[in-house]
C-alpha cells in the first residue's frame, strides 16, 4: 500500500467504493497509474454530484 492511499484511509471518509489504483496523471479523460496503464475517468464529477 502507497503512502497517499495510507493517508486516504486514515482522513478521507468512506462514502463510496475506491479501486485499488494510485492515478498519478492525466489529460482530458485518460488518467495513468504509476505503472503506465491507462483508465477512461468514469467518476470525475462523483465529488460534487450532490450540488
Amino acid at each position: 500500500m502507497s503512502k497517499l492511499q495510507e493517508l486516504d484511509q486514515k482522513y478521507v471518509a468512506n462514502t463510496y467504493a475506491r479501486f485499488p489504483v494510485e492515478i498519478v496523471g492525466g489529460k482530458g479523460s485518460i488518467v495513468k497509474d504509476a505503472e503506465g496503464k491507462e483508465y477512461i475517468d468514469m467518476g470525475s464529477g462523483i465529488g460534487v454530484t450532490s450540488f
